[in-house]
């Protein structure tokens, strides 16, 4: 199972999957 990271890179919050 993939972990779920909250990025603040873009100009807002992207669900990225690690």
């Amino acid at each position: 199972m993939p972990s779920q990271r909250i990025s603040k890179k873009l100009g807002g919050c992207s669900i990225c999957f690690q």
